[in-house]
């Protein structure tokens, strides 16, 4: 790649990273952090409800807030409200300000989604004018999941080294050592942006009424570019089809693996898959460069070929029994499934405005999270009245038809890989 798009890929994937490493380091232990506090079960239910609807309820707008007034603004004013989650996180000792902390958590997720990555998409598309986003947000894209692993390492260890420690000193209990650490890395990540990230003041957003007005604008034309541009709905069918499908293996993965053992084989393979999750999607995103090249750079052709081979994968462990060839499929899913991230991006930004990139990829994950919802009931729905089996040989058929919608892209000519 030449110099100004390496150096925005390192960068961009640095801070991609880091913040998903930031992150990380709550997951092995966000629901024991609750239920350590007093909560139960179905108040545990009830915050990431309140999480999750916090999300869905300011994505849109928060993508038309980074489009109008910075994303960098707006991803430090998540970085904020993160903070702020911790902070109510640690000094929690009920269910209240338990529930206000996942609030703040949802607004700081809604916030950083699709801010950064909106920035970093047009810088490097001012870097290479016309030239093909694939590479580079693949090699970015490695750092997500990478970041993800060791974060969530990182946070399976602390609560048995540092959290000790901050019972002995009257901190909290074991689990506030992963709290504490995460805001320390959140404060780090808010000033490495504030001194690093450089971003050129949004136009109209010298006066509230101008920019309230541009807000409107934005909004509402991202919208209406998402489903009345073809392609780009096109593209947004593909991610809700994606979300319907792979719901259903996130969620029932670990009761399938739990059939396959006795009940003395330990939960150490819970951890190692995990594990493995991660570093399938990180070299699958390394392996997507030279497939692309393979297929000409034209990446509806690969999300063709990624989508029917991740159906028949889908069907592979709908039949698998036995512990071996089920960790195998499973990889090698989540390898296909890291490999298609980066044309699907390349072959979304391609097709929309620039001025609206932050509201169209908000509209993106909006199908996305859509997709998971319904695809987590009927998933388990169908895996209560029938088996699990049958609920990822439905997931199966989704992504192969949905393949199908790729089809028109596929057909379009092929735009110029980043040189070397």
């Amino acid at each position: 790649m030449k110099n100004p798009t390496r150096n925005i890929t390192l960068l961009g994937g640095f801070h991609q990273g880091f913040h998903w490493f930031s992150s990380g380091l709550l997951i092995p232990v966000i629901t024991l952090l609750q239920l350590e506090k007093g909560l139960t079960l179905l108040q545990v239910g009830l915050n990431m409800a309140v999480y999750s609807g916090v999300v869905l309820i300011l994505e849109l707008p928060t993508g038309g807030l980074a489009d109008t007034i910075g994303r960098k603004r707006v991803y430090l004013l998540s970085r904020v409200f993160q903070i702020i989650a911790g902070v109510f996180f640690l000094a929690a000792g009920s269910f209240p300000l338990v529930l206000a902390g996942f609030a703040a958590l949802g607004v700081s997720r809604a916030l950083s989604s699709g801010s950064m990555d909106a920035y970093f998409i047009d810088a490097l598309e001012s870097a290479g004018t016309g030239q093909d986003l694939q590479r580079p947000l693949a090699l970015m894209g490695m750092f997500v999941p990478l970041g993800l692993a060791a974060g969530s390492l990182l946070g399976g260890w602390l609560p048995m080294s540092l959290g000790p420690m901050m019972v002995r000193y009257g901190v909290g209990d074991i689990y506030s050592a992963n709290v504490a650490t995460a805001l320390l890395f959140t404060i780090l990540q808010l000033l490495f942006t504030v001194l690093v990230i450089h971003e050129a003041p949004r136009p109209g957003t010298e006066e509230p009424t101008k920019g309230i007005n541009r807000f409107k604008t934005i909004f509402l034309t991202g919208i209406a570019e998402g489903f009345r541009n073809r392609r780009v709905f096109l593209l947004l069918l593909t991610t809700l089809a994606w979300g319907l499908a792979i719901a259903g293996l996130e969620q029932l993965w670990q009761p399938r693996v739990k059939s396959f053992l006795t009940e003395d084989s330990g939960t150490m393979i819970f951890g190692l898959l995990s594990t493995g999750y991660f570093a399938a999607s990180a070299l699958g995103s390394l392996m997507s460069i030279p497939l692309s090249r393979l297929l000409g750079n034209r990446h509806g052709r690969t999300m063709v070929l990624l989508r029917l081979i991740m159906g028949g994968l889908f069907i592979l462990l709908s039949r698998t029994a036995a512990i071996g060839s089920f960790t195998v499929f499973y990889l090698l899913t989540f390898l296909a499934n890291g490999s298609a991230e980066s044309p699907h991006a390349a072959l979304f930004n391609r097709n929309i405005s620039a001025n609206r990139r932050a509201t169209m990829l908000s509209l993106d994950s909006l199908f996305l999270m859509a997709g998971g919802a319904v695809g987590s009931l009927y998933a388990g729905f169908v895996a209560e009245r029938i088996s699990i089996g049958a609920s990822w040989l439905i997931g199966a058929l989704i992504l192969m038809v949905s393949s199908a919608l790729y089809i028109p892209l596929a057909l379009e000519k092929k735009t110029e890989e980043v040189s070397e």
